[in-house]
Parts: C-alpha cells; sequence; structure tokens
C-alpha cells in the first residue's frame, strides 16, 4: 500500500511538471497543438503572435496556408506571412522564398536572383536544407549560380557540421 502511495505522489509530481512546462506560454501552447495536428487550435494560438510580429508564429501561419491546416490554402496569405517572417531573419521562412522564387511556385514569379537572395541568407543563418541546397546550386549551376566547386565544398561543410 505505501509503494503504492509514493508512486501516485510520484506520478502526481510528473503530471503538474508537464502540464506547467506545456502550459508555460501561448507559443508553446501553438507547438504543442501543431505538433499534435491540432491545426485549427494551432492557429489560433499562433494568429495573434503573428500578428504581434513574432517570426517563428509568422512561419508556421505561412506554412497552415501553405499546406491548408486548419484554413483553406491561399497563396497570397501563405507568401504575405513567410515574406513577414523572412524578413525578420527567420531562416525556414527565408528557405521558402527562395523556394518560391526559384521555381515559381505559390503564385510567387521565378525569379532567380531573388531565390539566391533568400537561400544565402537562409543559409547563412544555418538552415541545414538551405546550406545543402546552396552546395548543389554552386555544384550544378542552378538557380543561375555559377559552377564553383569551392563554393560548393564550404556549404556542404557548414551543412555536414551540424
Amino acid at each position: 500500500m505505501r509503494r503504492f502511495g509514493i508512486i501516485a505522489v510520484i506520478a502526481s509530481c510528473l503530471v503538474l511538471a508537464v502540464t506547467a512546462d506545456a502550459g508555460g506560454s501561448p507559443h508553446a501552447d501553438a507547438l504543442t497543438a501543431y505538433q499534435s495536428a491540432d491545426y485549427e487550435r494551432a492557429m489560433k494560438l499562433f494568429r495573434p503572435l503573428a500578428e504581434q510580429g513574432d517570426p517563428q508564429a509568422e512561419y508556421y501561419v505561412g506554412r497552415m496556408y501553405e499546406k491548408g491546416q486548419g484554413v483553406e490554402k491561399d497563396n497570397e496569405q501563405m507568401a504575405l506571412w513567410y515574406r513577414r517572417s523572412a524578413e525578420k531573419g527567420y531562416a525556414r521562412a527565408q528557405y521558402k522564398l527562395a523556394v518560391g522564387y526559384a521555381f515559381g511556385l505559390g503564385g510567387a514569379e521565378q525569379d532567380d536572383a531573388e531565390a539566391v537572395k533568400w537561400l544565402k541568407r537562409s543559409a547563412e543563418g544555418g538552415y541545414r536544407r538551405a546550406q545543402k541546397t546552396l552546395a548543389r546550386g554552386y555544384s550544378e549551376g542552378r538557380f543561375g549560380l555559377p559552377r564553383d566547386p569551392r563554393q560548393a565544398e564550404y556549404w556542404n561543410r557548414k551543412a555536414a557540421r551540424r
């Protein structure tokens, strides 16, 4: 009986700790909702944060408009939120803009110069996927970049560091 009581107390403490940690901020709650595929709740929580200028929230709002998660797909809204986030230096949003410009996706005009500009910013911001894409761009001469084995190797090494 005593063992059961000790286990119950430990379990209660763990539940309280997890609840306090998970409910610690609207940002954490929004991420939890998003990761749980509760997209409507995630949007309700991310949207006010995005409207207040939080770059990560702006990215997730853009992503949900891109994927139609909790909202109807909307290329204009997607581009608006990705751009806001990217302009604040959020590397994942910068990568999304780069891809949009590189391939003319989401209503963006295909524009190699804009694609490279955002791809470089994202790669310099440490986003590994952008570093790999930039390395491939230099290796293959894509996106209007010159073939440059040194630059390709540089970005491949940066991407491999993680």
